[in-house]
């Protein structure tokens, strides 16, 4: 399970050697900035550079798993299944400041 995250982690963007620029972990980075120690954003990055999960660090990792893949069987349910509209600029924006806060915690 470890090396699953751990690898999830790495492709989301999270490497040894930084943020890959253009990734979803850039994109999450620069929607919850300014990033601070501690934050989700910053474990994330301690998994992916040194691939090492802590007990901590695995507590966060499962989290974070669980909310995006939630958050994607969520978005397939409601675009396939309900047939929702997409979100408006307005309710991506909420959710993004919703995330921000979220990560800042």
């Amino acid at each position: 399970m470890a090396s699953l995250l751990t690898g999830t982690i790495q492709a989301m963007g999270f490497t040894q050697a930084g943020i890959s620029a253009g990734s979803w972990a850039a994109s999450m980075m620069s929607a919850a900035a300014p990033v601070g120690a501690g934050s989700l954003i910053a474990a994330c990055q301690s998994i992916g550079a040194t691939g090492a999960l802590s007990f901590a660090t695995a507590a966060i990792a499962n989290a974070l798993f669980g909310v995006a893949t939630g958050s994607a069987a969520y978005a397939a349910y409601c675009k396939f299944l309900r047939k929702e509209e997409p979100l408006t600029e307005e309710e991506i924006k909420l959710l993004v400041n919703s995330f921000r806060n979220v990560v800042m915690i």
